[in-house]
């Protein structure tokens, strides 16, 4: 297995890079709802560009406007949420506590002491979740997803 030897750059989201951001690229995604446990508000994309793990953060408290289109363009893009006039691009899972989990459709996920293992291309990322709840979330959402 090949694994990306770097932790992922952690990059301020703008409008500007979610545009330029391809869908295809998102591995992993985290959107905590305003009053969510742990990283209230928070929006995290885990993304890979030219083969680098970046994951790009924002939240609802610093630009609602942001937060919302993108939690509204990758909700379009989900197993859950499309209604049929988009690709999907992800699959959706409840991490609890007014957390949301999305992840790349084409990649393969496994839990590991805390992270999650991503592989897509033959390349396995390290993503770090937010928080221990958001980890534990995935775990169970995985566990039904078999």
């Amino acid at each position: 297995m090949n694994y990306s030897m770097f932790d992922p750059l952690p990059v301020k989201l703008t409008a500007d890079g979610f545009i330029c951001l391809k869908l295809s690229e998102i591995l992993f995604a985290e959107i905590a709802e305003p009053g969510a446990n742990g990283v209230a508000g928070g929006l995290l994309l885990h993304a890979v560009t030219n083969r680098t793990l970046v994951r790009y953060a924002t939240s609802f408290f610093e630009n609602p406007e942001l937060y919302e289109e993108i939690k509204t363009n990758i909700k379009n893009h989900t197993d859950r949420y499309n209604n049929g006039t988009t690709p999907i691009h992800f699959l959706y899972g409840y991490g609890g506590l007014g957390n949301h989990l999305f992840h790349q459709k084409n990649a393969t996920f496994a839990p590991s002491s805390g992270l999650i293992l991503v592989t897509l291309g033959g390349i396995t990322y390290r993503v770090e979740p937010s928080s221990p709840g958001i980890f534990n979330g995935f775990c169970q959402w995985a566990a039904q997803l078999k």
